[in-house]
Parts: C-alpha cells; structure tokens; sequence
C-alpha cells in the first residue's frame, strides 16, 4: 500500500506542472455565504466569513480552520491590520462583542496570547463601523461610516488612532453620510474612496487637502468605489463606477493630472492588488471589456501594465464572487463565494501561487544535486542547500508519505530548519523537485 500511495504522490507532482498554481485551503470552513475577507499575519493566517456573528477562523496545516473569534450579536470583521510594535493585530468591523469582550468595532487581538481587548471605549453599535485601517508614516489610520467617537468628539468617517495612549483624533472634515471603505497614499497625499454625495451627485474618490476635501480629482468618474492602488506610478480605482457617458463597472487610472480607463466589466469589481508586479481585479463580473474587446472571464483577471489576462479560469461557480485579495512573496490569498478555483475545487478560499522558476528538476532526472537536504536521515533539524546562483526564495513543502500535506514555508534556498515530526519518511517538495527525507530519533 506505502508504494502505491507513494507512486500517487509523484503521480500528483506530475500532474500538477508549472502551470498548475490554485490549490484550494476552504474545504473546512464552514461559510455558506462566503469568505468575507482573509490575511496573512506572521505565517499564520486568517479569514473572517460572511455570516453575521464576527466570525474568525485561522488555518493550520494539521487542524485546518478554527475558529478563534465570535460575537454574540449580529457583525462582522471586515479588516484586521497587524500593529508589529506591540505583535497584535488591529479588528476592525460591525461588532458589539468579541469573545464576550465588549469592543464597539474597534478590537485589539493579541496574537501570541488571543486575547481581545478594546481599542478606548471604541464607537458606537449597531449604527456605526469601520472598514478598513492602516499604519501611514508610523500612525493608524481607520475608515468607515462613524460620527460620534468616545461619545464626545464628532469625526466624520476618518480618523487616526494613536496605539499607545488610545486616543482618537480628528483628521478631515466631511459629511455624516459618507461612506469610506478603502485609502492609500499617493504622492505625499491620502486618497479615500468610497461613496461622496455632494449636490445630489456621487462621487467615489477624494484627496484630503490643507483645505479639506478635493472633489475634482473624479475626472469624468460617479458611483460608489470599493478599491483604490498605487500600480505603475499611478492611482487605480475601481468599483461601482461609472463614467460620464454611463459606462458601468470601471477600473479607472489617475497620474496626478490625467483619467484613463483600464477595462469595464458587466458586474462589480469589489477589490484590487498588486501582485508579483501585475495588477490583480477581482469581483463578481464573468467577462470583461478591454479596449473595445470582451473576453469571459471569472471574478479575477490580472493586468500587467499592457492588457489583461485570465488567470488560469479564475474562480467558478454559480453567482460566484471574489471580494478579496491578500498577497505575500509569491502567494495571492483570494476569498468570496465560489466553489472552484482554475480546475481545482475550492470552497470560498484559495491560494494562487506563482512559483519562482529556479531551474530545479525532480529527484529522478540526471541532475540530482540541484537542491539537497543534510543529515539525512535526521532528528528533524537539516539544512536546504541549491548549488543554484538563484537568489529569490521558493515555496517549500513537506509531505507525509500518503501525500498529505503538513507543513510549508518561504524560504531562500539555503536554509537552516527545524521541524517536529515523529519518525518516518517524509517529502521536501521545492517548485518540480521533491527529496525524501527521514526522520529518525
């Protein structure tokens, strides 16, 4: 049985290729209606789902997801933010509660003890939430729809945090009724996008000046934005928009002077991320429009600076979405409502990996001394070692002898590791190349 799981194993690696990049990591978490949004934080990572009790998971190789944070009336986590100074992680979203902690949608998580705490005596539920939130020149910032703060001072959907002594200050001036669901910085100045009703029209975008808000910046663009960023020297922005000739669905680009339009879908783009030096849009279209052409495709196409690309079928299913995108080194996080990524099945969650082309090949051809592994066999500490001149770092991989994955890690390709795993014969797989390795105490 061992040599048949054995030749599975290899048979999957063969399979999968270097274009095979979707693996799917949702199939236990349990969200009918969604994967709201996920993060990747100090190698662990998180997800929020849809359903209307602030939910947290967190996945593990072993368990898969857990989870860890719930509220005990209706919300939702919509960001989480990691404040690296004090090694905890920033919740924002529409909540009461977290663990029975009273947080009013501003929470602090600990990441090495779990607690959660409130951030001050927070805002105020069920009217009010924040959206999104960022570390901008060493001071957080935070987005939403909120008036009243600490029950005192009147900040108008736009404020900053100061993490040590918790105290909020206003930041902007603005309207109660605006909605402020992203921001970023773009040439020294903060950008806000969202839903801006000036004089019966809506505009999706701002710059915060010396003399309040800049309205002119729109160019030709209404609606209501989801998503703005800096790709390519310029300002990218997307969502419900649509431009002054009722175009709907608009990625649009700002250079500081100048308005371009990227592509047009027949549904909403709900996100937007750089990746790997493209441009990621994701949403709940199924084709899209690029100069003058339309090509199907599913809920995330990928823009290089030149045109767009399908990546690898996107994600499937039926009315599917995808509502987020988290990227590290060589992983884009996607999350939504959809039941297939490419040809794999994943449920709400996947991973698209590009792996980097090392010029590794698999243990059974000729040149077998590309990478290797040292002692072997070990007491679970070794050495990964290439004789490649290759300097950017790989996806390393360890499986059990029946395939099953337990372990994996970005790494250059010399590394010291020190893995826990009992006695047996395992598989170190790098990009096409895979090396036994045996444990033994």
């Amino acid at each position: 049985m061992k040599k048949i799981a054995l030749l599975i194993f290899f048979a999957s690696f063969a399979h999968e290729g270097v274009s095979q990049v979707w693996d799917s990591i949702g199939s236990c978490l349990p969200a009918s209606l969604g994967v709201r949004r996920v993060w990747k934080i100090e190698d662990r990572l998180f997800a929020s789902t849809s359903e209307v009790n602030a939910n947290l998971f967190e996945f593990n190789l072993q368990n898969g997801w857990t989870q860890i944070i719930s509220s005990s009336q209706p919300g939702q986590i919509w960001d989480m933010e990691y404040d690296s100074i004090n090694n905890q992680a920033i919740l924002l979203g529409k909540f009461e509660d977290l663990n029975s902690v009273i947080c009013n949608s501003l929470a602090k998580f600990n990441l090495a003890t779990g607690s959660v705490l409130p951030i001050g005596s927070g805002l105020s539920f069920p009217d009010e939430y924040a959206y999104s939130g960022k570390m901008i020149n060493g001071e957080f910032y935070v987005s939403g729809r909120f008036c009243e703060v600490n029950g005192l001072d009147t900040i108008y959907n736009f404020m900053k945090i100061n993490l040590q002594t918790e105290s909020y200050q206003f930041v902007c001036g603005g309207n109660s009724g605006d909605l402020i669901r992203d921001f970023c910085v773009y040439n020294n100045d903060i950008y806000l996008i969202g839903s801006f009703l000036r004089n019966g029209t809506e505009f999706p975008l701002v710059k915060i000046t010396p003399a309040g808000l800049d309205f002119s910046i729109n160019g030709p663009y209404r609606g209501f934005g989801y998503s703005l960023r800096f790709f390519n020297n310029t300002l990218i922005v997307a969502g419900n928009i649509r431009d002054t000739m009722q175009n709907n669905y608009i990625v649009g680009s700002y250079d500081g002077i100048n308005f371009s339009t990227l592509l047009k879908t027949n549904n909403s783009v709900r996100k937007l991320e750089v990746f790997k030096n493209e441009l990621f849009i994701s949403g709940s279209f199924d084709s899209v429009n690029c100069s003058g052409l339309i090509f199907p495709a599913k809920a995330l196409v990928k823009y290089d600076g030149v045109s767009i690309s399908d990546v690898n079928g996107g994600c499937t299913g039926i009315n599917s979405s995808v509502w987020d995108l988290f990227s590290t080194e060589d992983t884009l996080y996607v999350a939504g409502n959809f039941t297939q990524a490419g040809s794999v099945q994943a449920l709400n969650v996947a991973r698209f990996v590009v792996p980097s082309s090392t010029g590794l090949q698999n243990e059974n051809t000729s040149d077998g001394n590309v990478f290797s592994v040292y002692p072997n066999p070990t007491d679970g500490n070794f050495q990964i070692s290439s004789r490649s001149n290759f300097e950017s770092k790989v996806l390393v991989e360890i499986f059990d002898i029946s395939g099953r994955k337990l372990k994996e890690f970005v790494s250059d390709l010399s590394a010291q590791v020190n893995l826990d795993l009992p006695n047996g014969v395992y598989f170190i797989k790098i990009n096409e190349s895979t090396k036994k390795l045996v444990v033994r105490k």
